[in-house]
């Protein structure tokens, strides 16, 4: 049986870390949606020229 006090550090380790992850997606998730709602313009001029030349996505 593992030590009440060990198990407890680990849980507490544990959290801090997804307190991190969660931080990170914090900041990450709007420019995440930014580059959703904006293609870049390279994938639009890929887009268009594929348009132009009959070939699907």
């Amino acid at each position: 049986m593992k030590n009440v006090y060990e198990v407890l550090r680990e849980k507490e380790q544990q959290l801090v870390t997804m307190q991190k992850e969660v931080d990170a997606l914090r900041i990450v998730a709007p420019l995440l949606e930014d580059e959703v709602k904006t293609p870049a313009p390279i994938s639009q001029q890929l887009h268009q020229a594929n348009a132009k030349k009959g070939v699907l996505p």
